[in-house]
């Protein structure tokens, strides 16, 4: 349910959100928004939401449709929602958006409809300021306030000129605030850059927002050049680091050994991935997985100073060899790639195991002493002629067969009850074949609204997590529970 109430005083308007959001729902406040805008030219939102069932996803295009069309038509926004997560969210979202966007909890709505009325018209005076020194290859960006696309015009034709003189830039992006940008930057911005990604060597970003410095250190890993971050007040520190840093070597370290014995082999990286040394990988691996059909990979990331964009391009189309791979040990002292390497190894058919560069030896053993996988899943689908709940149990590896025969089954229970509730108990989860993956995909999205509820039954958070989060933008209910509560799922599904 939506209510969108206006005020023939002011450009003050209210919308309550109640429940599941409809495509009725949405056409049915879309008119009178639109005439407000007409009407006012910028408008103050209200957004109140008591509660929050999800959003049809014909509804959530239309959204997008819509906010897209009119992200400039709104000067101000303040959500009054309950969960912290929705106010979290509204707080990052307020730094990229041309609207300032606050958030409020249900018990300060009155304090959220004080603050519309009296917050100050957004200053249209930012300061964008670029400059250049004749004696070297260092720019600076001074950003305050909002980043127009005029501004953006202006940068970028001044760092052109720079680019054609000294062939790489060393550049200082100074943010002393930021109150969005222009939606056509962000287009602008991605045609710029990527043509001119190897033409900067070192960034130095310049902020007290802390979202940025740690997107900053988050891009340094697949940017070619290096990128680090600073404080505000420590901005002579990032002009002598930028005068001073030493260009990266071009020497990156990149190895392949393979072993004439078994099907293990052995990349070291050290540097920056270059396209080069990625296409001398790939040809030595199709070798080798010709081979014994089958590899196990220890991956040594000694240092890591990014990836070229054409090296990366060429790592996705690698994803075919992917089911070729049983087992790989990541072994980098790095956190992130530790943490990714756990994360891949749950949606991947291969055993991933990450390790610090001390213990090479112990990936070596593992690699050499580890089973392989039976593949001996376990993926049943049951159902039930006296009503519309199917359960499906999952061990193991998903593969490609399991899932078309599952989807064989689903579909003559479609056609049957139109609507499902759906167990899904998962005991153990070993990945899932790319294949399957797509499979899922394709056939999901048609029946995204033949599902009335779902409950995700396992002992793994990481799935439950991501089971609570899905059942914010489903039709369907989503619920997770333990493997222990099993019973309490079912009867859960029976109450629908």
């Amino acid at each position: 349910m939506i209510e969108y109430k206006n005020n023939s005083n002011n450009n003050i308007v209210e919308l309550t959100i109640e429940g599941k959001i409809t495509a009725t729902d949405f056409d049915r406040v879309v008119p009178p928004i639109k005439a407000d805008i007409e009407k006012h030219g910028k408008l103050r939102m209200l957004e109140e939401i008591r509660s929050f069932d999800g959003i049809d996803p014909i509804a959530l295009w239309k959204d997008a449709q819509f906010g897209l069309a009119h992200i400039n038509d709104f000067s101000h926004v303040a959500i009054v929602v309950e969960p912290a997560w929705m106010r979290t969210w509204s707080q990052a979202v307020d730094n990229v958006l041309s609207a300032k966007v606050k958030a409020f909890e249900p018990s300060q709505i009155e304090l959220a409809r004080k603050w519309l009325a009296s917050a100050p018209e957004l200053g249209k005076d930012s300061v964008v300021e670029y400059r250049n020194n004749s004696d070297n290859n260092i720019v600076e960006i001074t950003v305050e306030g909002e980043l127009s696309e005029a501004d953006f015009d202006r940068v970028i034709s001044q760092m052109k000129a720079d680019f054609e003189k000294h062939g790489k830039l060393r550049m200082l992006e100074e943010v002393r605030s930021f109150e969005g940008m222009d939606p056509m930057i962000m287009w602008k911005d991605a045609r710029f850059a990527v043509p001119h990604l190897n033409d900067i060597t070192h960034v130095a970003v310049v902020t007290d927002t802390k979202w940025m410095r740690t997107l900053s250190e988050a891009f340094s890993s697949v940017f070619p050049g290096q990128v680090k971050a600073f404080e505000l007040l420590q901005i002579e520190a990032a002009r002598e680091w930028l005068a001073n840093a030493c260009v990266p070597s071009q020497d990156s370290k990149f190895e392949y050994r393979n072993n004439s014995n078994n099907n293990i082999v052995e990349i070291t990286v050290e540097g920056k991935i270059t396209e080069a040394d990625f296409e001398d990988l790939l040809q030595k691996a199709k070798a080798d997985f010709k081979k014994h059909g089958k590899l196990r990979v220890l991956e040594e990331v000694r240092s890591f100073e990014g990836i070229d964009p054409m090296a990366l391009w060429k790592d996705i189309q690698g994803i075919p060899y992917v089911k070729d791979v049983t087992h790989a040990a990541i072994v980098a002292d790095a956190k992130w790639m530790q943490t990714m390497a756990e994360a891949v190894g749950a949606v991947i058919p291969a055993q991933i195991k990450a390790f610090e560069l001390s213990q090479i030896q112990e990936a070596r053993e593992w690699l050499l002493n580890a089973p392989e996988s039976s593949h001996d899943s376990k993926i049943e689908y049951r159902n039930n002629s006296d009503n519309n709940i199917v359960e499906i149990t999952i061990e193991g590896l998903i593969t490609a067969a399991d899932f078309d025969r599952v989807i064989s089954q689903m579909k003559a229970d479609f056609k049957k009850h139109e609507k499902l509730c759906i167990l899904e108990e998962i005991r153990s989860f070993e990945g899932i074949d790319p294949m399957a993956l797509w499979q899922d995909i394709q056939f999901g999205l048609p029946h995204i609204n033949d599902i009335a509820r779902v409950a995700v039954v396992t002992d793994m958070k990481w799935i439950q997590t991501f089971s609570s989060a899905i059942d914010n933008i489903l039709d369907a209910e989503v619920k997770a529970f333990d493997l222990s509560q099993i019973e309490s799922a079912r009867k859960w599904l029976a109450s629908a």
